[in-house]
């Protein structure tokens, strides 16, 4: 009995331990998260072992501007579409969104033509709200994951312009500007159009179509300067090709990143940037130093002066590595931050938020530059 006494102990401890094994593992199967698909290619991987993420090239071009580029209707709405003249009534949907509106008279290949009013899962749920005395109402069309949209801009309660066959928009954060991208039929003849329009005055001015940072698809304000960049898997090294534009479509300053695209039904920048709201000549990004680390890195889009300020060691986030810096979400609080002094505050999005619906914070970290 004795013998048996003192084997019966090990058996016990071994059998709790292989218990807790057991729930540990169940827990991390819980909360494992398939997060989204990021492009990673040699070359991407190449690019993170540059001592600086960041180039400025200043506002050079290396070919003669062209201001429009070959058309095409927009995919997923009517070749006419006039929300005073169109008829169109709501019908119920399986699945999300719930109801959406069907147009009379048009049917696309795909998803019968439907469309919402100012937003996509709800009406009016991305209303866009312009200063008096103009408004705005912008008709949402998606078919397959592809989506297109016509804006209806009204002043004093009259139409000042119907834009059709949109591609992108962005309204500037005064709601004074309104950056196009769309599609104009000419007596049978389509062209493409880069235009930012000056809401008030009427004023347009053109970007150039045949310069890569252009494209159908991305753009968007910070300030009174537009920021239109693209992805060139032709190069080796910067592979994001950023432009600042001022509001009459004058090239500021152009500039390389290596910053990580992602891909879902088209590829998107998976990483930050933007311009800093204390001095719109200083650029940031938030991308990779080297494959440990992820870092914000500032440059002056006029002189070229580069700097960096580490953030993240990707080592203490094991399930993200391969993510680069797209994950965790990074907050940033820019409001007191200067290139050369300032404050820097961030919080990152936590573990537990990535299962749920909602974002949860950690508490907001602080660096002061001297």
């Amino acid at each position: 009995m004795k013998n048996n006494k003192k084997w019966l102990i090990p058996v016990i401890v071994i059998a709790l331990l292989v218990v807790i094994i057991i729930m540990v593992t169940k827990k991390s199967e819980k909360q494992a998260v398939v997060m989204p698909t990021i492009t990673v290619t040699d070359q991407t991987i190449s690019t993170i072992q540059l001592s600086q993420a960041v180039k400025v090239y200043g506002p050079q071009m290396d070919k003669d501007f062209i201001y429009t580029a070959k058309g095409y209707p927009a995919p997923c709405q009517p070749e006419f579409f006039d929300p005073k003249i169109s008829k169109f009534y709501k019908v119920k949907q399986d699945g999300t969104p719930s109801e959406l509106y069907k147009i009379e008279g048009f049917q696309d290949d795909i998803d019968d033509g439907v469309m919402m009013i100012d937003g996509w899962y709800e009406e009016g749920e991305n209303k866009v709200i312009l200063p008096a005395p103009f408004s705005v109402t912008i008709y949402n069309f998606g078919c397959d994951s592809s989506f297109s949209y016509v804006i209806d801009l009204i002043k004093d309660g009259n139409r000042q312009a119907l834009y059709t066959h949109v591609l992108h928009y962005a309204f500037s954060e005064d709601g004074k500007k309104l950056y196009l991208i769309n599609n104009v039929n000419n007596q049978g003849t389509w062209t493409q159009h880069f235009r930012i329009i000056d809401i008030e005055t009427k004023e347009v001015n053109e970007l150039p179509a045949n310069i890569e940072c252009v494209t159908a698809v991305d753009g968007f304000w910070q300030g009174d300067r537009l920021l239109t960049y693209s992805e060139d898997t032709n190069k080796s090294d910067y592979q994001t090709d950023i432009c600042i534009w001022d509001s009459s479509a004058n090239l500021i300053s152009r500039i390389g990143a290596t910053t990580v695209w992602g891909a879902a039904s088209r590829n998107f920048l998976a990483e930050k940037i933007g311009l800093l709201p204390t001095d719109p000549d200083i650029f940031y990004a938030y991308t990779s130093k080297d494959e440990n680390t992820c870092s914000l890195f500032l440059a002056n889009i006029i002189n070229g002066i580069t700097k960096s300020i580490d953030i993240l060691d990707k080592r203490s986030y094991p399930q993200n590595y391969f993510y680069f810096c797209a994950y965790p979400d990074i907050e940033f609080d820019f409001s007191d931050l200067y290139f050369d002094h300032g404050v820097l505050k961030y919080r990152m999005m936590k573990d537990e938020a990535l299962t749920s619906e909602e974002k949860t914070w950690s508490d907001w970290q602080t660096i002061i530059l001297e």
